[in-house]
């Protein structure tokens, strides 16, 4: 493969069968959640082996007063060589995993790997009697189609029941917040 052939495959649209669902924002009082995609670090490694290849990528964690950086570096087919890096932001749960976890995808954003998330439009999904969204929610119609985006499209939902002002999570005030890949 030549460096643009790699390029474009490490930008090519994420599967639907690896893309996952987490509350971004929720509104208790409506009953709703608007839900974020995004993908695991494994799929990030998957992606690097089989395009790049194993021996072609490499990944280097760099802490920076009390962040977390992760650098990836890939070896392209004309001998160059590009070291791309971003940090991670603590989570939940393990949050030195997920801080790990979180710089890792970030940076394979970079190369362009699940890039096309952040184009995903929003996904509300119902509370549950708890205010919780079921475990391992999809979007309605996800995975019925070949045509990912035409999937992605059609789950919107407009109503009205879903169009006041929401509550961020653990959002900056006032800022919207963007899809986030963290696990």
């Amino acid at each position: 493969m030549t460096n643009n052939e790699i390029q474009d495959a490490l930008r090519a649209p994420t599967p639907q069968d690896r893309v996952n669902f987490r509350v971004g924002y929720d509104n208790k009082e409506k009953g709703f959640a608007v839900m974020l995609a995004y993908i695991d670090a494994r799929y990030v490694q998957d992606r690097l082996d089989e395009v790049v290849g194993s021996c072609d990528w490499e990944v280097e964690y760099i802490e920076v007063s009390g962040n977390m950086f992760c650098a990836i570096t890939i070896r392209w087919p004309d001998g160059q060589v590009t070291r791309k890096m971003d940090v991670g932001i603590e989570t939940d749960v393990e949050k030195e995993k997920g801080q790990a976890s979180d710089a890792f995808k970030r940076s394979a954003v970079m190369y362009g790997i699940g890039r096309d998330l952040y184009g995903y439009p929003k996904h509300f999904a119902d509370l549950d009697k708890r205010g919780k969204v079921p475990f391992d929610w999809k979007p309605p119609g996800w995975g019925e189609s070949s045509d990912q985006n035409a999937n992605v499209m059609s789950s919107v939902d407009h109503s009205a029941k879903h169009t006041e002002t929401l509550q961020p999570l653990s959002v900056t005030e006032g800022a919207e917040p963007e899809p986030s890949m963290k696990q």
